[in-house]
């Protein structure tokens, strides 16, 4: 995760295919139940343990100030 400053628009977060939507929370700082409201929002009913498409995280990431970014060859998401 790459932070420029706080409160920055810029933040970028890598984020997989595939992602678990309590690992996006993590990543981006907020807790998982934020992150199914916002999925909520967006007619996707998914629960923290469940995973959702880059697509749909990339949306979720921009509402909260993040870039989201696929991640580079040889750079391990955890």
């Amino acid at each position: 995760l790459e932070h420029s400053s706080p409160g920055d628009p810029g933040k970028t977060v890598y984020v997989l295919d595939q992602m678990v939507v309590r690992d996006l929370a993590s990543a981006i700082g907020v807790k998982p139940f934020k992150i199914v409201a916002d999925l909520l929002a967006l007619e996707r009913f998914k629960n923290p343990d469940e995973a959702i498409d880059f697509e749909t995280a990339s949306i979720i990431a921009r509402k909260h100030g993040y870039r989201a970014k696929k991640p580079p060859p040889g750079v391990l998401v955890l």
